[in-house]
């Protein structure tokens, strides 16, 4: 059996070859996004997540008078219409309550101060498995021990780092309020999902909450910004006119998206390189390829993209090989070869970038109209990665959002000081490199094109 496979692969490697040297054209581009799909897919998208939600309540003062805020109120639909199962922190234990809806409600409005809740033994069973979550709770992690309320412990430090490197999302809403008519404390209302996940419980807090609240929120994340296309809802990209783009072939998802232009590579380097602005002068460095990506980065964001660079791939060999093997009676898909970046092709305009966030793509300043990295004798078929090339800490330089992170200690032996736990359990997660989202690929554009000829 080993041997009849080798023989087939081998059949299949030969016709490969043999198409590769015979084929100038990709023949159907609509296959790119199973291509894609077989070769890359979304590593944040495999990191599922049940449709179960977990709703743990500590059982502090915080929660026990929470009846007079609007903002706990208000939330309360959406989360009884997330059906979790709800979980009490009275003290030490982690308790399994009930799943029935009307008890979950009936129990949000009947909570009873047990101090001592075990904060981070819940957040380490929530972090630690596969299911929605939600933990309301001031963040304050008494122990009867030295520890005390742990000052400037990053107590949940690792628990943060844990979800974040499996590719989840953390929103944090932090809510002010008097505690025993004495205390300026915060209420933070922490969804731990994945925003890749349709309808997830953010989603359905977020577009049910209405109305406006006394409240912050911080997104924690390892995935880079959000974007914003100049042209969402629309059939036709931001590309250079120049360059006639098909809209037949023309195809966006929500992390890439693949475009044919139907002119050569002479005339893209004649009319690109030597482009004329409106008032007829040369366009320094010639015009761009394609613009209308903004990398947008919100009070709320855990870190904000100072640098974007493309890392681009040519893929016309690896895809002409992908089509054949689906012409086989096997269909058996060969598997991607490590690529390796071709250089000096395309750029990005940092100026533009620093400017306004968008990412506009040029020739590179190098660009060589011989250059022997593209083909002549069929397609150019490229994949262009948009990679996060600095990233930096959004929170600890932000006290509009990290001052909710830190209040006063009203215990005896630290009265008057700032408690920085939880604010140094997120500096110190945002802090970590493998944590920061530098390297990672925000958006892709496939870009296929004639041969150079």
């Amino acid at each position: 059996m080993q041997k009849l496979q080798l023989i087939l692969t081998a059949a299949i490697v030969c016709a490969v070859i043999s198409s590769c040297g015979s084929r100038m054209r990709v023949e159907d581009f609509s296959r790119v996004k199973d291509f894609h799909e077989h070769n890359f897919g979304d590593a944040r998208s495999r990191f599922t997540l049940s449709d179960s939600v977990d709703l743990y309540i500590d059982y502090s003062t915080c929660v026990a008078e929470a009846g007079n805020s609007r903002f706990y109120q208000a939330i309360h639909p959406a989360i009884i219409d997330c059906n979790p199962v709800f979980w009490s922190i009275k003290g030490s234990a982690i308790t399994r309550e009930t799943d029935d809806r009307q008890k979950v409600y009936e129990l949000l409005r009947s909570i009873r101060e047990v101090n001592y809740a075990d904060i981070k033994g819940a957040v380490s069973q929530i972090t630690s498995g596969d299911r929605q979550a939600i933990i309301i709770t001031d963040g304050e992690y008494f122990q009867r021990n030295l520890s005390g309320d742990n000052m400037n412990n990053p107590y949940l430090a690792p628990e943060f780092r844990q979800w974040l490197s499996k590719g989840g999302d953390v929103y944090i809403f932090s809510e002010p309020y008097l505690e025993s008519n004495r205390y300026e404390k915060f209420r933070y209302y922490m969804l731990f999902t994945n925003s890749r996940k349709p309808n997830n419980i953010y989603d359905i807090v977020s577009r049910n909450l209405g109305g406006s609240y006394d409240v912050k929120l911080l997104h924690l994340t390892s995935a880079g910004g959000d974007l914003r296309f100049e042209y969402a809802g629309q059939r036709q990209p931001a590309v250079n006119q120049i360059l006639s783009l098909n809209p037949d072939t023309y195809y966006k998802e929500r992390s890439y998206e693949a475009q044919e232009y139907q002119i050569g590579w002479k005339d893209i380097y004649k009319y690109i390189l030597n482009a004329y602005d409106d008032q007829g002068r040369p366009i320094e460095g010639g015009d761009h390829i394609l613009r209308g990506i903004f990398v947008e980065t919100g009070e709320e964001d855990s870190y904000r993209i100072t640098a974007v660079k493309p890392v681009v791939y040519l893929l016309t060999d690896d895809f002409i090989a992908y089509e054949d093997s689906l012409r086989t009676e096997e269909r058996i898909l060969p598997a991607l070869p490590a690529l390796k970046p071709v250089n000096e092709i395309f750029d990005v305009d940092n100026e533009t970038f620093d400017q306004t966030g968008e990412i506009v793509l040029r020739l590179h300043r190098n660009f060589d109209s011989g250059s022997a990295a593209l083909h002549t004798d069929r397609d150019n078929l490229f994949r262009i990665d948009f990679v996060i090339d600095q990233a930096v800490d959004n929170f600890s330089g932000n006290p509009e959002i990290s001052n909710n992170y830190q209040w006063v200690s009203i215990e005896r032996s630290s009265a008057g000081k700032l408690n920085t736990s939880l604010y140094e359990s997120i500096r110190q997660t945002l802090q970590d490199p493998a944590i920061n989202p530098k390297g990672k690929v925000i958006y892709t554009v496939y870009l296929l094109t004639p041969n150079f000829k």
